[in-house]
């Protein structure tokens, strides 16, 4: 073997030995580390299960195109608060009373999702205050879970007659005393005293026919709404968002389904504007919390 061929028989072994040794070095490694597992996907933490928003239910109504108030109606349904939302809604239809009582618990309820302290807790199973609301009525939870929190949603002779249509004046009546907590001691105006309602209400033409056991109710509402530079930011301005600039209020007529869904897409901090908090909209609560505003 001349001296040549040894040579190259020599490189090839030396190549085999590293490679060889390169391998082996790499098994060792892999052999001594320890093994990992495919890690499983990680659970939402307690903080970010509290900090999501509402999950949208799905809305498929058929009439709302063009509609004044579609926007509240398509809101207050994505939160659930209309149950089963598809077919027609028939906003220019009227409601009941117990149809707009459980709309406004849901609504509130809905709304203030994310603050404990302002959800009204469903009456659970106790007997009725209303002659005519059976503690097996579906609507009971709502009807009585609202006047025990002191939401007077009855009439003096204590009935709630749950299938007559719902007034505008009955409808604003409870939705103000809902907006700043329902505590009587807190009214600007007293029933006590309805003179003092009619003289505080805006210029309307029709104001004096309103039901004296409404109108504190309602002047009360107006007056938190005329806003001062020590209030809250944003009010909940429930006749202005609902009817709009009006030159009487008609307060015997019947609410229709989509002023209600635009009265209650707006619901008050349960408490007087004085105390700083902001009211709270359908809109806020389908937000992210990092991104939600009061809504205008």
């Amino acid at each position: 073997m001349n001296k040549r061929t040894l040579a190259v028989l020599l490189l090839v072994f030396a190549i085999a030995s590293c490679a060889h040794g390169t391998q082996s070095s790499t098994t060792s490694t892999d052999q001594t580390s320890p093994t990992v597992s495919p890690s499983p996907t990680a659970s939402p933490s307690p903080a970010a299960i509290s900090s999501s928003a509402a999950t949208p239910q799905s809305v498929n109504y058929t009439d709302l195109t063009g509609i004044f108030g579609a926007k509240e109606i398509m809101q207050l349904a994505s939160l659930g608060v209309f149950g089963d939302a598809t077919g027609a809604f028939e906003p220019a239809k009227s409601l009941s009373r117990r149809e707009f009582v459980r709309w406004m618990f849901k609504a509130n309820n809905a709304i203030w999702a994310s603050d404990a302290t302002k959800l009204i807790h469903p009456a659970q199973g106790e007997d009725s205050l209303f002659t005519d609301i059976k503690s097996s009525d579906p609507d009971a939870q709502y009807i009585q879970g609202l006047q025990d929190a002191g939401i007077s949603v009855g009439f003096p002779d204590k009935t709630f007659r749950p299938d007559q249509p719902i007034t505008r004046e009955q409808a604003l009546a409870m939705k103000a005393a809902l907006d700043r907590g329902g505590v009587e001691a807190n009214y600007v105006i007293t029933k006590k005293d309805p003179s003092y309602g009619y003289y505080n209400l805006p210029d309307w033409k029709d104001k004096k026919s309103i039901s004296p056991e409404y109108v504190g109710a309602i002047a009360t509402g107006v007056q938190d709404d005329k806003g001062a530079a020590n209030e809250a930011p944003d009010y909940v301005l429930n006749i202005e968002r609902t009817f709009g600039a009006i030159a009487a209020l008609n307060p015997k007529a019947r609410l229709t389904r989509g002023q209600a869904a635009i009265m209650l897409w707006r619901m008050g901090p349960h408490a007087r504007s004085t105390q700083l908090e902001p009211a709270r909209t359908a809109g806020d609560a389908l937000l992210p919390p990092s991104s939600a505003t009061a809504t205008p």
